[in-house]
């Protein structure tokens, strides 16, 4: 069974993820183009034209003693 976590949001094209605790975790990556919007002043407003695209990972283990893990998407 897995629970949301946290959630992350950035305008960026890639983003870096604080530590993990020990678990194993599941990664939704949501990225959207809205172009009328600004994430970074104003993350909830939308205007058209909006396309989304999302993905999730396989399982992921972070066991006790790793590095932080690092999402990167392509630019």
């Amino acid at each position: 069974i897995y629970r949301p976590a946290q959630r992350f949001l950035t305008a960026k094209p890639s983003a870096t993820l604080p530590p993990l605790s020990p678990n194993t975790y599941v990664l939704y990556i949501s990225a959207e183009i809205n172009g009328g919007g600004n994430m970074e002043s104003s993350p909830n407003r939308a205007k058209l034209p909006l396309a989304f695209a999302s993905i999730v990972s396989a399982p992921i283990t972070i066991n006790p003693g790793s590095n932080p893990a690092i999402a990167h998407a392509p630019e």
